[in-house]
């Protein structure tokens, strides 16, 4: 393990990125964050979502990952839900909390995206906070 924290194997330094996504997000509304290109394969292996204490169980939030930077905002994106291979439910909900979801979802495209959908079922505005934890392969 070198110092910044990336991995050696084989003499090659593996990258290990952290990627937020955050927005407020209006009553009643969706939201799709898409982060930049990440032009190398890589492995998912962690999401951290944020709830607020007024969350009341109506945040939704999605994650994929997806060869397009195609915007989708009125329903999920039809891409690779990361979770949805682990979990019946293909989204995360909570109030007051923080959740950590770990898995080994491997991307293995040179050029793609992760997005992340959220769903506000609130009368009231709400923050969309999550960080995706993603290393080279």
């Amino acid at each position: 393990m070198s110092v910044d924290g990336s991995k050696i194997i084989s003499g090659t330094p593996k990258r290990i990125l952290t990627i937020p996504f955050m927005a407020n997000l209006a009553a009643l509304t969706n939201l799709t964050i898409i982060a930049g290109k990440i032009p190398f394969w890589y492995r998912i292996v962690e999401a951290e979502i944020v709830f607020r204490d007024d969350a009341n169980n109506n945040l939704l939030i999605y994650v994929f990952a997806s060869r397009t930077n195609n915007l989708s905002v009125s329903s999920p994106p039809p891409d690779s839900n990361v979770f949805s291979q682990y979990s019946s439910t293909p989204y995360f909900l909570g109030e007051g909390l923080i959740k950590r979801a770990t898995c080994d979802y491997i991307v293995q495209d040179g050029e793609a995206y992760i997005k992340v959908y959220a769903a506000n079922l609130n009368n009231y505005a709400q923050t969309v906070n999550v960080t995706v934890k993603i290393e080279e392969v």
